[in-house]
């Protein structure tokens, strides 16, 4: 049975909407309380817990602790805090949401239903549903940063738009490092980069009947697929919930290479229900396992990357790794990956050139005029704009933004009497100093 992964819809939903009064007396929060403990202990994945969790927050109310709290959002957060103490588990989320109550229990037709999960779809939009950013680094790698796993009812889309871009790169990277969750672009973007053939994303075991349900690729998607596609995911501390469910099976399946931070450990799928006329709380009623061979999931734990490498540094970590693997394949006929490479690196380290040197560089050399702004050399061609050199060795710079161009300052008698400007179809020009 092929279904569509879902691991949190929470970062999908505007939670506390704060729409209306939004004051609490005791009365109403010793209702959300039982409420709140009697949906935990029917459906928490974890049975005991679920009961304990309610016993936790009655004897906080009874011992007077939520007395302070008089606004309803600030109790919603209070109360969160306390059950993911005793939980350890960061799905669970109580919040103050009086519309989503009342549209969700006046929803009686598929049409209700959808308009519910459709209210936030402006703010969707405007967020591009998650693809903050698809591009081709130089070198032909393929870049998508996704920051919000939407719905494909919604952004399949534009999903759908963002793997067709990239079908023709030659490696793709997939930014999950402001990824916290949602819902199921990631099956999406996953079904690309295998054959047709369905692949086992995840198995889901379920609290109720004991149920296992597993999720798989899709077996038509619009467009191109790329099964043969170097992959690198990169994660963060911040990277949650099913954002890690699509970077760790990936990471099983062998099918990417892993690279950033430990992400944060949110292995369960989550339910949104109404507890009272005015609050919600998101339940973990199931967990996702990412190696169903050995029955274990990450929650807790997080994605281990293969390559570690702070947040930061990730993508650069995982553009220089890629170029390095393309070489190693032996098709690099046109020297391509390696010029890019030679620049990341050079990026990444600049050379330690010394500031006469690049003093003695200032003029002009025909049309190109060389300058020094904060010790550092700045290249402009006529009118043009102004780049900044980068030293890659004792005389040569890559030219920061121009994938394409690097120059280097001929000297003689300690003088520099020419500059040469090489390309990467390996032609270059060498121009006498004018100035």
């Amino acid at each position: 049975m092929q279904r569509i992964l879902v691991i949190s819809v929470f970062f999908l939903t505007t939670a506390f909407s704060g729409k209306g009064q939004s004051g609490i007396g005791e009365a109403e929060k010793k209702m959300v309380i039982d409420s709140v403990s009697s949906i935990m202990a029917a459906s928490y994945l974890f049975p005991g817990t679920g009961i304990k969790m309610g016993q936790v927050i009655t004897e906080n109310f009874n011992r007077k602790e939520y007395d302070r709290y008089t606004d309803a959002i600030g109790f919603a957060a209070k109360l969160t805090e306390d059950l993911v103490a005793v939980s350890h588990d960061r799905h669970i989320r109580v919040f103050f949401d009086p519309d989503w109550v009342k549209q969700s229990r006046t929803a009686v037709t598929k049409q209700d239903s959808l308009a519910v999960l459709s209210r936030d779809l402006p703010r969707w939009k405007k967020e591009n549903f998650g693809f903050k950013e698809v591009k081709i680094l130089p070198g032909n790698i393929g870049y998508v940063n996704l920051t919000g796993m939407m719905d494909i009812k919604f952004g399949g889309e534009t999903g759908v738009a963002a793997m067709n871009f990239l079908s023709n790169t030659d490696a793709l990277i997939i930014d999950f490092r402001e990824n916290h969750g949602g819902s199921d672009m990631g099956t999406l973007l996953a079904s690309y980069l295998f054959d047709g053939n369905p692949v086992m994303l995840a198995e889901l075991h379920l609290r109720e009947g004991n149920k296992i349900i597993q999720e798989w690729t899709l077996a038509h998607v619009p467009g191109k697929r790329m099964p043969h596609t170097p992959v690198y995911i990169l994660t963060s501390n911040f990277t949650f919930s099913a954002a890690e469910a699509i970077a760790q099976r990936l990471k099983v399946l062998k099918r990417a290479i892993t690279i950033g931070e430990r992400t944060g450990g949110g292995a369960h799928i989550t339910d949104q229900k109404a507890a009272t006329d005015r609050f919600c709380v998101f339940v973990p009623y199931g967990r996702s396992i990412g190696d169903p061979e050995k029955d274990i999931d990450w929650e807790g734990v997080g994605v281990i990357p293969d390559i570690a490498a702070s947040a930061e540094d990730a993508l650069t970590t995982a553009y220089i790794t890629s170029l390095e693997n393309l070489i190693k394949t032996g098709k690099d006929t046109t020297n391509t990956y390696q010029w890019h490479l030679d620049n990341a690196k050079a990026k990444q380290k600049p050379f330690d050139q010394n500031s006469n040197f690049k003093q003695k560089c200032t003029g002009l050399f025909g049309d190109i005029s060389i300058s020094m702004q904060n010790a550092e050399l700045l290249y402009r061609k006529g009118m043009g704009a102004i780049y900044h050199l980068i030293p890659q060795s004792g005389d040569t710079f890559v030219v920061d933004e121009l994938s394409y161009l690097r120059v280097r300052f001929n000297e003689s008698d300690g003088k520099i009497v020419s500059l040469t400007r090489f390309y990467e179809d390996g032609s270059e020009r060498t121009a006498a100093r004018t100035e």
